[in-house]
Parts: structure tokens; sequence; C-alpha cells
């Protein structure tokens, strides 16, 4: 698919070196994954994802993470499909941060959402295979491996 060249910076542009570079990494994959921009809750017309505060561009990652969530959780087999989003929000942010070993310590960790506390074992396993499978090996965070790649 041929997308257009952006033109190049004007002679005076320089990098904003005052925002964070994970602030800067967020535009720039929202500008590949949504090119049209970020709608302007103002007029509705569509800005450029490189204008638009960091809330916004984090909560439209987290959107577009959510609905790969919602659409995996529905798979047959999965044994997930009563996630809700906000859980299932907890349980990939603690996965990430806490970035346990390996399986067992996976589903160990998720005991520590309030919504799973009490759950059991067989639950908390099925969460983390559909976690395991969404990131894998393929993310910076490598699911149940325990290390960042």
């Amino acid at each position: 698919m041929d997308r257009p060249t952006p033109p190049p910076p004007s002679a005076g542009w320089r990098p904003d070196t005052t925002q964070p570079l994970v602030y800067l990494m967020a535009q720039a994959l929202l500008s590949v994954l949504d090119p049209a921009g970020f709608p302007d809750p103002r007029d509705g017309t569509r800005r450029s994802w490189t204008l638009t505060p960091l809330p916004q561009v984090m909560d439209a990652l987290v959107d577009h993470e959510a609905a790969w969530w919602r659409a995996t959780r529905h798979v047959p087999g999965t044994g997930v499909a009563d996630l809700t989003d906000l859980l299932a929000r907890r349980v990939v942010a603690l996965v990430c941060l806490l970035c346990p070993a390996n399986r067992d310590d996976t589903v160990a960790i998720l005991r520590r959402i309030p919504e799973l506390a009490g759950s059991s074992a067989e639950r908390r396993a099925a969460i983390t295979d559909w976690v395991r499978r969404l990131y894998g090996s393929s993310r910076a965070v490598s699911v149940g491996t325990g290390h960042k790649r």
C-alpha cells in the first residue's frame, strides 16, 4: 500500500527535547496507526498526533490495544470471554510492569489484581495464556520469560 511521503521539516524545525522519548515514540506510532490524526473535541477537526497532548496520545494507544484485547478474548477456547475492558487493562499493565519469570509466576502475580485475588489458579492460568498469546516474545516485554528485550 502506497502512503504519501510527508514533507521534510521546515528549515527552522528543531526536535522538542523537553518531551519524554516514550511520548515521541507514541506519537510516531499513532501517526502510522491513524494517519488522519486526533479528533479535536472542540470542533471535530483532525489534528496531527505530534500536536496532541500526552494524555490523549496515551489514551489512544491503550484504546488501540483494548480493541485487540476485545477481539482476541472472544476466540473460542481461550476461557477469557468474560474479561472486562478494565480487568484486561489491569492484567496487561501488571504483567508488563512486573515481567514475571515464567508462566507459574504470571499466574501467581495475577492475585494482586483485586478482581482476581480470590479466583482459581485455573482462571488465572487461562488469563495468563491469553496474555502470552497476545504479547509472547514478539513485544518489548517477553511475558513469562523474566527479561526485557
